[in-house]
């Protein structure tokens, strides 16, 4: 005849697989349960069988099983005595998780009969074990839960809401159409626009954000600033941007605020576009001494190799006399008379 060993005869074989309400699994979770006397009897002698009252401690296995063949506590109404009384369990997912660990302490089951899985009790008390997209925000089947980071975002995405960590606690942030990064372009304003935050508005170098109400406006400047459009060191040819900066412009009225001299090949300014040199800047027209149409100069110097030798204000009465030799057919030849006395500065 087999005999049943006394402590099985006294004991609950306990089982449990850990996992929260997605179906994530507490793999290699942590986990501890202690004996909880809750009798108030005054003169109640101690709790027995003391041998088998001590507490536990282990790691789940891959699967979140506690123990992976379970556990055996004494039953807590056959078998403990003066009742009542029940054991405390607390669980702990395993390091590793973003603003992890993930715990639930103090869950108190009364322990009764031959077996007894704690697997549907524990379930829906389990904190939501994060899971995240590449670089992306951590995504909850639910509100986020445990500590965070400050450089953290999450996304419940039951509902699409938005969280952002604040003082290592989450703070929602606002509803979210999409589960995932705010909306909008690279480098755009984002705005909650109709229930849904981070809507994104692009703005350009000539615009500026326009309206009280609804979606900002993206709206052309009235005013530019020359250094948005071109370098104006008194160096470089500025010639470019500013004939982009007019051709922006078009016909709207505008002001271009100058600053540091901009030096240009040539300029005409259309009637609706006023300049502004209130900021001390200026604009230069280039010096250039290429001759039009291949020609040569002749100034002051013995042979008129080199241009702009000589000082005309020193000499006003100096003349130059230039030669032409040989004809071409009855081919007319034209001559160009230039007299410049210095550059042209606007200021």
């Amino acid at each position: 005849m087999m005999t049943v060993p006394a402590a099985a005869q006294l004991t609950t074989h306990v089982t449990a697989q850990v996992k929260d309400t997605n179906g994530a699994l507490y793999s290699n979770c942590q986990w501890s349960v202690v004996f909880v006397g809750e009798n108030t009897t005054p003169g109640a002698p101690p709790y027995a069988p003391a041998n088998l009252l001590n507490g536990q401690q282990g790691t789940c296995d891959s699967f979140g099983n506690i123990a992976t063949t379970g556990i055996d506590l004494a039953d807590n109404i056959n078998t403990v005595t003066p009742t009542p009384s029940q054991w405390s369990f607390s669980i702990c997912s395993a390091s590793g998780y973003i603003g992890g660990p993930f715990c639930k302490t103090n869950i108190l089951f009364t322990i009764t009969g031959t077996t007894q899985n704690l697997t549907a009790a524990i379930t829906p008390i389990m904190p939501l074990l994060p899971t995240s997209g590449s670089g992306g925000p951590l995504l909850f089947a639910g509100i986020p839960t445990g500590a965070c980071t400050s450089t953290q975002t999450a996304v419940n995405t039951l509902t699409g809401d938005f969280y952002t960590c604040a003082g290592g606690a989450w703070l929602k942030v606002g509803p979210n159409a999409a589960a995932g990064n705010p909306g909008g372009s690279p480098f755009s304003i984002q705005t909650n626009v109709g229930g849904v935050s981070f809507g994104g508005t692009g703005i350009g170098r000539n615009q500026f954000l326009s309206g009280t109400t609804g979606a900002p406006i993206a709206q052309n400047k009235a005013i530019y600033d020359v250094r948005d459009w071109m370098t104006c060191d008194g160096l470089t040819n500025a010639s470019a941007g500013f004939g982009l900066l007019l051709n922006t412009i078009g016909a709207n009225d505008a002001t271009i605020h100058v600053v540091g001299q901009c030096l240009v090949g040539s300029l005409r300014t259309p009637i609706n576009v006023t300049l502004d040199f209130t900021g001390g800047g200026s604009i230069a027209l280039i010096v250039d001494h290429t001759a039009p149409g291949g020609g040569a100069f002749i100034d002051h110097s013995a042979d008129g190799s080199v241009p702009a030798q000589a000082n005309p204000a020193a000499s006003p009465t100096s003349t130059c006399t230039a030669t032409l030799n040989g004809t071409t057919g009855s081919a007319t030849h034209d001559i160009l008379f230039m007299v410049v006395t210095m550059p042209v500065s606007l200021r």
